[in-house]
């Protein structure tokens, strides 16, 4: 059974099976290799991680993910992009748990190793911990990371991309958590002048920017109403 054929099986839900040639495969590739060879053994046992979360196996995943880790600083050493990317798979399933704390470690650990030379996985993993400090309230380190993978994307995707309007509204969202409603005014009206040109004025992230807008207009012109706090969301 291919590795296709596994993943098919997992997201059929027929864990029992995925987990089956998981194992049978770590058992084959430990047998075959000597410790310092088992490179290849990270990506499965990152795998039956995932399959044992998706089954409802937590502790048992973290366990694998460990020896996942373990595995890679052997193989590749601690400064590898294995271990940057199993600490995002990690992130991910802590963040499911919200366990917050945890998972800024890990992504900041990760944006930490990759090399300037893995502009997107940097920058995707950088935004992926602004989300988290977010979460966390800390509003200002998240903001000043936000400038970064602004200016990030902004090299990689072109600007006026989606990709930089998307980055843009998070940060003007940000702002409006700290009710600085100028900053935000200022981001958000970027963004929607970018999705505006890059997808048209009929789209939904136009729409909804629009709302945003004509609502900030509307609370700062009535200085008699109290300045409404916007919480945003972590990105799963």
């Amino acid at each position: 059974m291919c590795c296709g054929s596994v993943r098919l099986c997992t997201k059929q839900k027929r864990f029992d099976l995925a987990k089956k040639f998981f194992e049978k495969a770590l058992d084959i590739h430990k047998s075959a290799f000597k410790e310092k060879e088992h490179g290849g053994v990270t990506l499965l046992l990152k795998e039956l991680a995932l399959v044992n979360y998706r089954s409802g196996n937590t502790e048992n995943a973290f366990q694998l993910l460990d020896e996942a880790n373990r595995t890679a600083v052997l193989s590749f050493g601690e400064e590898s992009e294995q271990v940057a990317e199993l600490c995002v798979t990690a992130a991910s399933i802590h963040s499911a748990e919200k366990n917050w704390e945890k998972v800024e470690s890990l992504l900041q650990n990760a944006c930490s190793i990759y090399s300037d030379e893995d502009d997107k996985k940097v920058t995707s993993c950088k935004e992926d911990l602004a989300h988290t400090l977010v979460t966390l309230k800390k509003h200002k380190e998240a903001i000043s990371l936000m400038k970064e993978v602004v200016s990030s994307k902004k090299a990689i995707f072109g600007d006026g991309s989606e990709q930089v309007a998307y980055s843009l509204k998070f940060l003007g969202t940000i702002h409006l958590s700290e009710e600085n409603v100028e900053s935000a005014r200022k981001y958000l009206t970027r963004a929607k002048d970018m999705y505006c040109a890059a997808c048209g004025s009929k789209h939904k992230e136009v729409t909804e920017l629009q709302r945003m807008l004509s609502f900030i207009t509307s609370e700062s012109s009535d200085a008699s109403t109290e300045k409404p706090r916007f919480r945003t969301t972590f990105k799963t």
